[in-house]
């Protein structure tokens, strides 16, 4: 018998509603091609669909390797696919971060002067439209992803042991593409005015020292506030983890903790303390944007290390289990 004839080596099951909790909280298998269809089975030749015709109840095809059940798809009453913890969390940093760029360089570029003689919402009007960014997102995508929209703040969670080191490029990976279509967005919208745009280091809102810090600041002045604001943020956000934080305040929390950090650093290096931002207008302004674009990775890396420090030094529960946020066990929004 040929490969592509071999009999198929699946267990399939149907699923009532009761038992679903205890299939969907098996392993998941996390990255890779994801299957087109709702139901697949695996032969030694490779994965085949299955074609069936919508079911009354949860259905889900299994393939068991020892002990362990490894659920390959879920399909649900009129075969609606039903996404993945995995893809949900892109999703959400991916959207949470563009709206947070688009608000913030976004507002820098397009509010502050330069398409608009003698109108300027200034430095307070870009420190507000971070913070608010921020704090919308917080409600809106929190309950998917925690709504870190930033890799320092992912990093500080890491080792705050809040998420698993599996989670983070998951994480990192939608931050990164959120940005940079921010980006996109803002030099698409600054190109349809009439003196047209040419995005550069000088006009895009991006982050630096020396000629491209907004008060003409030093590197070592960068340094020092670039880990201190970080710190900062990160701190305030691990708070919003302890037992006695009242949870419906996290967004406001961490949206103005966002604005003051602004506030106290525009002028200093144009406030990265989130490397996806920095990174999300310095490939498309080039230049010494992009020369000067390591430091507000690695500086807010450290500033996130930190800010845990600080948060250890006043924390007074003790490490809580990892918590693993691909696992749809621990998924408030359900699936």
């Amino acid at each position: 018998m040929s490969a592509a004839e071999d009999p198929p080596i699946h267990e399939e099951r149907t699923l009532t509603s009761v038992q679903r909790s205890s299939v969907v909280r098996a392993p998941m298998l996390v990255g890779g091609p994801r299957p087109a269809h709702p139901e697949w089975v695996m032969s030694r030749a490779g994965p085949r669909p299955i074609v069936r015709p919508a079911v009354d109840v949860i259905s889900a095809t299994a393939l068991l390797s020892g002990p362990t059940v490894v659920v390959m798809a879920i399909s649900r009453p009129g075969g609606r696919h039903v996404n993945t913890r995995a893809s949900r969390i892109f999703a959400a940093e991916t959207i949470g971060t563009f709206v947070l760029v688009l608000a913030g360089p976004g507002s820098a570029v397009l509010a502050t002067g330069g398409f608009t003689d003698g109108v300027s919402i200034g430095v307070l009007g870009v420190a507000l439209s971070f913070g608010l960014a921020l704090l919308a997102m917080a409600y809106a995508i929190g309950p998917i992803s925690g709504c870190h929209i930033n890799p320092a703040v992912t990093v500080g969670l890491l080792l705050a042991r809040k998420v698993q080191p599996r989670a983070v490029p998951v994480y990192v990976g939608g931050q990164l593409v959120g940005a940079v279509l921010a980006g996109l967005a803002i030099w698409g919208i600054a190109a349809g005015a009439a003196a047209g745009f040419s995005p550069d280091p000088t006009n895009l809102a991006v982050n630096g020292w020396g000629e491209l810090s907004p008060g003409g600041f030093g590197f070592g002045a960068m340094v020092i506030t670039e880990v201190l604001m970080t710190a900062i943020l990160v701190f305030v956000v691990l708070s919003t983890t302890h037992r006695r934080f009242s949870a419906p305040a996290g967004g406001l929390a961490v949206g103005l903790t966002l604005t003051l950090i602004h506030l106290v650093s525009i002028p200093v290096t144009n406030t990265s303390v989130n490397p996806a931002r920095s990174i999300g207008v310095a490939v498309i302004a080039g230049g010494d944007a992009l020369a000067q674009l390591w430091a507000f990775v690695v500086f807010p890396i450290i500033g996130a290390v930190v800010g845990l420090i600080a948060w250890r030094l006043v924390n007074d529960e003790a490490d809580e289990p990892i918590i693993d946020p691909l696992d749809r066990s621990v998924d408030p929004a359900g699936a």
